[in-house]
Parts: C-alpha cells; structure tokens; sequence
C-alpha cells in the first residue's frame, strides 16, 4: 500500500527535529576548520593561535619525555625509580625559572635589567 504526497508530508511534520544533534560538516578535517573558524568568532584571534601554538608545544614537550622514558628503560636499562632520579635532575633548571625571572627584573646588572642577564645565561 503507497502513500499519497500529502501523507508523506503529515508524518514528516510529526517527526521532531533534534535540534541538539551537531551539524554533518562531512568529513573530520571539514569539522575541524569549522569549529577553528567559530573559535576565532567566539574568541579573540591572537589569543586562538597562542593557544594552538601552546597546545602544539606541550604535544612536543610529551613526545620528548616519552622517547627519554623509552630510552632510560630500554636501552639503558633502569627501572622506574632509577629513571625518576634522572628526570629530577633533567627538570631541575625549570625550577630556578621563578627565582631566575625574579632576580632578572629586580636586580640591574651592567646597566640593565634583562639584556645582560640573557647574555650570561646563554653563555652558561
């Protein structure tokens, strides 16, 4: 039994729409750019991109510590907590970077307050 147009159209109107269901933008890359695209409307552009880049460096900064892991424990041989010791020790400048950054500012040193400091820890 086959259906008339106009009850074709009274069963589509009883259907609900689920406004809530995200739009098909197609395929993955497609919905990347659009939702990239509303993060820029939304938000301020510089602080998009500082976030993107920020993102994309810690993904670096992971990827490092992994092949560091990979290579303690499998080249080397150590166990975990032998390999702990040794990223203490990697990380240990990171934690002078508050100290460092206050001295840097508050104490002049030539003439100036950050240049010559820059320089020096270069050089170290």
């Amino acid at each position: 039994m086959e259906m008339s147009p106009e009850e074709k159209m009274n069963m589509m109107e009883e259907e609900p729409i689920d406004d809530d269901s995200p739009p098909d933008n197609g395929p993955w890359y497609c919905s990347l750019c659009v939702w990239l695209g509303t993060m820029y409307t939304r938000f301020d552009k510089p602080f998009i991109t500082f976030f993107m880049l920020q993102s994309f460096n810690h993904g670096l900064w992971i990827i490092a510590t992994l092949a560091v892991k990979d290579y303690y424990k499998d080249y080397l041989g150590l166990d975990p907590g032998e390999m702990q010791i040794y990223m203490s020790i990697i990380h240990i400048p990171w934690s002078f970077k508050i100290l460092y950054g206050l001295i840097s500012d508050n104490v002049p040193l030539c003439g100036t307050r950050r240049k010559s400091w820059l320089i020096i820890m270069g050089i170290l």
